[in-house]
Order: structure tokens, then sequence, then C-alpha cells
């Protein structure tokens, strides 16, 4: 992973060892407390993407609004 030259050069540049490390993955208590971590560190710009088994990701849509309404 992470093997492609720009995306490679990315990830190094942030000191991130594979993609992963630049994901926000878990349960909801996992993807608050890693949101509330960007949000202290004054992440200015997040884009939200949803990789859920369910084609209807209720869970991960109720999340990302109860933070953003935080």
């Amino acid at each position: 992973m992470g093997l492609m030259p720009s995306y490679r050069a990315m990830l190094d540049r942030e000191g991130w060892a594979d993609p992963a490390d630049a994901a926000v993955i878990g349960d909801e208590d996992e993807v608050l407390a890693q949101l509330h971590q960007l949000h202290e560190a004054e992440v200015t710009d997040f884009v939200a993407v949803e990789y859920d088994h369910d084609p209807e990701p209720r869970a991960t849509r109720a999340t990302l609004a109860a933070f953003h309404g935080a």
C-alpha cells in the first residue's frame, strides 16, 4: 500500500508508514476521539469518505453530523 511515487511522497512527508495512518477508522467512540484530536490540532480542512458495507451508512453519517454540530 502507498507505493505509487506521488502517494508515497505524501505519506513520507507526513511521517506516515501506510495509508491507514492517514485514516480515521474505528467504532463511534474511536472515530469521535480521532476527530477531536484533529480539531485540537486546528485542522481546517477535513473530507469524510464513508467506507461502509451497509448501503445506508446511517451510523457513520450520524457520528459525523454529531461531531459537526458539537
